[in-house]
């Protein structure tokens, strides 16, 4: 591995390219960790995460404008679109995992990031992106009938629809795991795991691999 890390100097020549538009620099900084062997995990968290949930902080104290924030998410996309042609699958493991955001969330980065770490891990991965409708998803659910299924959330005043969510995958689906996450829980709301059975939270990409590897361990 020859980038195991993204360094502080890399981070910051690639946020500044961020938020000031310039996507041809972003996309060489990113070109260069991936051609380089910078492991695809490590490139999510630590430069495309980190640089986003920078963007939301910066967003959300109006430092920038939600024009700039746009802007750099989809720049954001752009790239991780170009990558996704070169990102290697995992051999197939027979289990099938349903991504996505909850209803009225518009951000879909973080759940492709997950979608993305399950195909590594040879899952067969269905990414529904952003804002799908609480009945969609449990009349999808039901007509895939997958192994697992992962809610993404980066605005924290959508825990209500989180909360209604996950009631009713638990109503619907006594047995069914959930995993939830996002950047909306920086500001706390995890604990609400706790009222919903099966229902794990996962904070970053590294315990999502965790997570993944004792998932097929148990033999779920």
């Amino acid at each position: 591995m020859k980038n195991p890390i993204i360094d502080e100097e890399q981070y910051t020549n690639y946020f500044t390219n961020l938020i000031r538009g310039k996507r041809i620099p972003c996309y060489n900084i990113v070109n260069g960790l991936f051609s380089g062997d910078c492991e695809i995990k490590t490139l999510y968290q630590g430069l495309l995460q980190r640089s986003l949930y920078s963007v939301g902080e910066l967003w959300e104290y109006n430092k920038i404008t939600v024009a700039t924030e746009h802007m750099a998410t989809l720049i954001t996309e752009s790239l991780m679109n170009q990558m996704a042609a070169q990102l290697p699958i995992g051999e197939a493991v027979n289990k099938t995992v349903i991504i996505s955001s909850v209803e009225d969330e518009p951000h879909q980065i973080g759940g492709k990031m997950v979608a993305d770490i399950f195909e590594l891990h040879g899952w067969n991965t269905i990414y529904l992106g952003a804002n799908t409708p609480v009945q969609e998803l449990i009349s999808f659910i039901r007509e895939v009938q997958p192994n697992l299924v992962g809610l993404s959330m980066s605005v924290y005043f959508h825990i209500d629809t989180l909360k209604r969510t996950l009631q009713s995958i638990n109503d619907n689906f006594k047995d069914l795991p959930v995993i939830i996450g996002g950047q909306a829980f920086k500001r706390g709301g995890s604990s609400i795991i706790e009222n919903f059975k099966n229902t794990t939270y996962l904070p970053t990409l590294d315990a999502l691999e965790d997570y993944i590897k004792n998932f097929l361990a148990a033999g779920t």
